[in-house]
């Protein structure tokens, strides 16, 4: 390439490998009003979306065995950055998911941040 400009023009999707598919599912699709875009009953998988992002959420084998994420011992994820229009919509938002009753905090840590 002579200039630079990158040869990608953005990220299509995430994958997250969650322990329970359908509690995930259910905080992205009611909580944060995405919906499923797709799903593969093989994996199993939902592929779940806001219109501007896609998030592929992967059932692991076994819930009984998996451990947490720990970014200074695991190689992977760290975390899961998602845009709000403004102030009031994440105060919204973070009431909101404060308040969910099932919310995936093992494998879908909150942390608010706004500048």
């Amino acid at each position: 390439m002579l200039d630079d400009t990158p040869f990608t023009i953005g990220v299509d999707h995430v994958g997250l490998a969650v322990e329970n598919l359908a509690l995930v599912r259910r905080f992205f699709c009611d909580c944060l009003g995405w919906w499923v875009v797709g799903e593969n009953e093989s994996y199993p998988a939902s592929f779940v979306s806001d219109g501007k992002g896609t998030v592929t959420l992967w059932q692991v084998e076994n819930p009984n065995k998996c451990v947490p994420f720990d970014r200074r011992r695991n190689v992977g994820l760290h975390h899961l950055a998602l845009k709000v229009v403004d102030r009031n919509m994440l105060e919204a938002l973070y009431a909101r998911v404060a308040a969910w009753p099932t919310t995936p905090s093992s494998c879908l840590p909150i942390r608010v941040v706004y500048s």
